[in-house]
């Protein structure tokens, strides 16, 4: 299946999210983003508390 065939399929099945094909671009780009940030701060939190446990061992 290649892109283009998978964009369709996904504008069939979310006729809303979807609208032209600059605009999914946008959206895509913005879904990209947005899991990179919650990524990004899940690994500093986690990378926060591994700090605290040591300093509070030390």
């Amino acid at each position: 299946m290649d892109t283009g065939s998978l964009i369709k399929y996904w504008q069939r099945r979310f006729p809303l999210m979807l609208g032209s094909g600059g605009q999914s671009i946008v959206l895509w780009l913005v879904v990209v983003w947005l899991f990179a940030v919650g990524l990004f701060l899940t690994l500093l939190y986690a990378s926060g508390r591994q700090d605290r446990r040591e300093q509070t061992r030390a």
